[in-house]
């Protein structure tokens, strides 16, 4: 029986749907809440069936505010619980996007009593991917919900969170949903968290701290729009070297790309795992130093490494991107057309994929949509998709954001660029499982 890494799959399904929201001007909010745990089961039906859900309280959202709640409850029999919960608040879709929404999730109708007349729709059902149990509630004016349900075996677990013991933690940005639920997140696991507006003012306040005051030992920087470089280097000259500086940046984030030029700041995609807040608990717990360096492909083993699927009808583009792959840390696999690459998805889903626009029989536009849509039936896990184009113009950059994609790259391919746009692109995830 396979087993898989349940909060970094329910990580990356949030960092998925935080480049739709963010899209969108809204406010995200994501917490986990329990032990952190490998599970029995598809790693990838588990992502699909997640995303699957975040996508319908999307599609039914266009404005407010949207979160995703997971707790976890170990139970005597080597069982564990799980509740799923997200939904939002904010104008509902019109009434026939969600009786398409209700129908995309497997979820029936609950008819409404006689005497309510405040538009409320209730449905529920079973979930296709997980066998999960799915109860769906939505107001015309207000938002909707929906809680998951589930039951799995474990095949290992971290019961216990470690305790920070009031560990001196400083988090940086502007007030909003983000930042709260990594505030939220770390005063669970008794850290004594600062809050600053800006890394200007933490800088001020560190000149004014009395040398023997305690230093941070983790300064969080959450970037929201750019981060000043300027700013973000003159706090970190001021910091002492046993501080760990993390800059937590969204998906798509060019801070992906500029690692090198922020000083002793690590870059790490927002939301941060729990895995990695539990790992910094620990080693500030015992004075420890940990550092886990950039977000990027760095597998143990072979066969852990990410996939990159080439699409391109031209064969040199095609063994190229493959060459390039694997020096930049991926498995490489290939597809002469989008009806290939939809076939090559379903078989074995990629973490990213480059494609090319100008393809015969399925071009990569219309290749595009048909993979979003498939990934919104949960008969997909979520990646990113990167278009490969001759010549990047206005007209085609907006075309491949209404089809779905998440970046774009001009031919010819370099090695340079390939690797940025990977760094700032793709949505780290774990498809492979142990058995």
């Amino acid at each position: 029986m396979q087993s898989f890494d349940f909060p970094e799959v329910v990580t990356a399904g949030a960092r998925h749907i935080l480049s739709t929201v963010l899209a969108r001007g809204q406010a995200f909010s994501f917490d986990y809440q329990g032990p952190l745990l490998w599970l029995e089961g598809d790693a990838v039906q588990m992502q699909c069936g997640i995303h699957r859900l975040q996508c319908g309280v999307a599609d039914l959202l266009k404005a407010g505010f949207v979160f995703l709640n997971v707790k976890v409850a170990l139970t005597s029999s080597g069982c564990c619980d799980i509740r799923i919960g997200t939904g939002g608040s904010g104008p509902l879709a019109a009434a026939p996007t969600v009786s398409e929404v209700l129908e995309r999730l497997h979820l029936q109708e609950i008819p409404s009593g006689a005497a309510q007349t405040d538009g409320r729709r209730s449905a529920s059902g079973i979930c296709p991917n997980t066998g999960a149990s799915v109860v769906l509630t939505c107001l015309p004016n207000e938002g909707v919900l929906i809680h998951a349900s589930l039951s799995r075996r474990c095949r290992t677990a971290v019961a216990m969170p470690p305790d920070g013991a009031g560990a001196c933690g400083w988090l940086i940005g502007p007030d909003g949903a983000m930042a709260q639920s990594l505030v939220r997140q770390l005063q669970r696991l008794r850290w004594g968290v600062t809050r600053f507006s800006s890394c200007a003012e933490a800088a001020a306040s560190l000149i004014g701290l009395h040398p023997t005051a305690t230093r941070p030992a983790w300064v969080v920087v959450v970037e929201s729009g750019e981060v000043p470089s300027e700013s973000l280097l003159a706090l970190d000259c001021l910091l002492p070297a046993s501080t760990v500086r993390t800059l937590a940046v969204p998906p798509g984030s060019a801070g992906l790309q500029a690692a090198a030029q922020l000083g002793a700041f690590e870059v790490q995609m927002f939301p941060l795992s729990p895995t990695e807040l539990y790992a910094r608990t620990a080693a500030a717990a015992c004075g420890a130093v940990a550092r886990s360096g950039l977000t990027v492909p760095a597998p143990l083993f072979e066969q852990d490494r990410p996939v990159l699927l080439v699409v391109d009808d031209n064969e040199v583009n095609r063994i190229l991107g493959s060459e390039m792959a694997g020096v930049l840390g991926y498995a490489a696999a290939t597809a002469d057309d989008g009806l290939e690459a939809l076939e090559r998805c379903s078989q074995h889903p990629p973490q990213v994929v480059l494609m090319d626009l100008d393809m015969p029989r399925l071009d990569g536009l219309e290749t595009t949509r048909r993979i979003r849509r498939l990934q919104s039936l949960g008969e997909l896990p979520p990646f990113s998709i990167i278009a490969l184009t001759a010549q990047l113009e206005a007209g085609a950059i907006e075309r491949c954001v209404d089809a779905g994609m998440d970046g774009f790259l001009a031919k010819p391919l370099s090695i340079e660029r390939l690797d940025a746009e990977l760094r700032r692109a793709v949505v780290p995830a774990r498809h492979s499982c142990l058995a």
